[in-house]
């Protein structure tokens, strides 16, 4: 038992990034008590909600297949250039950019990501 709690510990100090999500589901699960605490008379979401985060997932993967493939055929040197060296120089020991650069590289990308899914979300 100590042995399996460790192991789960180890995984969340090393995938921290996922505790948000049974953060959230709580939350979900305990909005409807909330809620109606605060007012007696509201509705909550149902489960289905669940199913836009998920077709906005699939959607998201699909949409991203399909532009690398578009690259890919329309653009090869372009997706060389995206797959090889853009991927090299993003590397930690590899000093050809800066730690700033890296990082606004990285952090621009993540905003990308995110307000893509985010504008997914709302189209469904």
């Amino acid at each position: 038992m100590l042995k399996t709690i460790k192991k789960i510990g180890n995984f969340i100090l090393k995938w921290n990034e996922l505790i948000t999500i049974p953060i959230a589901f709580l939350l979900w699960y305990f909005s409807g008590t909330f809620l109606r605490w605060l007012d007696p008379t509201s509705a909550t979401y149902d489960a289905g909600i669940f199913q836009i985060i998920l077709f906005t997932i699939i959607q998201f993967f699909i949409f991203s297949g399909i532009i690398w493939i578009y690259i890919k055929i329309t653009f090869p040197k372009v997706y060389k250039y995206l797959d090889d060296v853009l991927g090299s120089n993003l590397d930690p020991q590899n000093q050809n950019m800066s730690q700033w650069e890296k990082s606004k590289v990285v952090l621009w990308l993540f905003s990308l990501f995110l307000s893509t899914i985010v504008l997914l979300a709302r189209v469904v």
